[in-house]
């Protein structure tokens, strides 16, 4: 027969296991439908090591939240409450969670950037690549992540033609017009043109008749 302090230790001993073993464990609790199993590690582990876990590549809870289609909004929101640092970069790209969540651009990751905006994310961080998350989410055409990151910054969207590989797709020529004679150009900080979305699309406007 097991004892209370038994079953303790035992317990213990399998957290200990799953965080050495089998880290893509403790990853998937950001996802929705585990929130139940991240409460049960806050308990088991302690808020702080929750908040504060990262896998080899630098990925926090927090960022698999947000950049996974799956990630959990309530999760996220539970680990923003925990003090999980809501700009801490990947190791390689650095990339942060406002800027995973404006390249999904999906409902539940406009509620992510909303919340870690509210909170005091820095909007202005750029990844390695010379890209903020606003250049992200011109970049992947997502207009109300845009919208939101150019209200947060102050910025009329109206003003500012969005420099996204969109701009080179059928029935973009006009917005295509507007931003060279904006910018002079259409290229991201990190290099994308307007070339590039449309020809891995497929979707490119028609030459014009010359």
């Amino acid at each position: 027969m097991t004892t209370n302090v038994e079953a303790v230790r035992l317990r213990q001993s399998n957290s200990v296991h799953r965080v050495k073993f089998k880290p893509h464990i403790i990853s998937d609790m950001a996802l929705v439908g585990r929130e139940t199993d991240l409460e049960q590690a806050i308990a088991d582990w302690g808020e702080k090591r929750v908040a504060e876990w990262a896998d080899g590549r630098g990925w926090t809870l927090l960022f698999w939240a947000c950049h996974s289609l799956d990630g959990s909004a309530q999760g996220a929101m539970r680990l923003l409450n925990l003090g999980a640092d809501m700009n801490r970069s990947t190791n390689s790209s650095n990339t942060t969670p406002l800027h995973a969540c404006a390249e999904r651009g999906t409902a539940k990751h406009l509620t992510i950037a909303r919340c870690l905006l509210n909170n005091g994310a820095d909007d202005l961080l750029k990844t390695s690549g010379g890209d903020t998350p606003l250049d992200f989410a011109r970049i992947f055409g997502h207009t109300e992540l845009a919208q939101l990151l150019e209200q947060h910054a102050g910025i009329n969207g109206a003003q500012v033609a969005p420099i996204t590989n969109q701009l080179a797709l059928a029935g973009r020529e006009a917005d295509l017009e507007r931003a060279v004679a904006k910018h002079g150009g259409v290229r991201s900080p990190s290099g994308w043109t307007s070339v590039g979305g449309p020809c891995s699309t497929g979707r490119a406007a028609a030459p014009m008749d010359q």
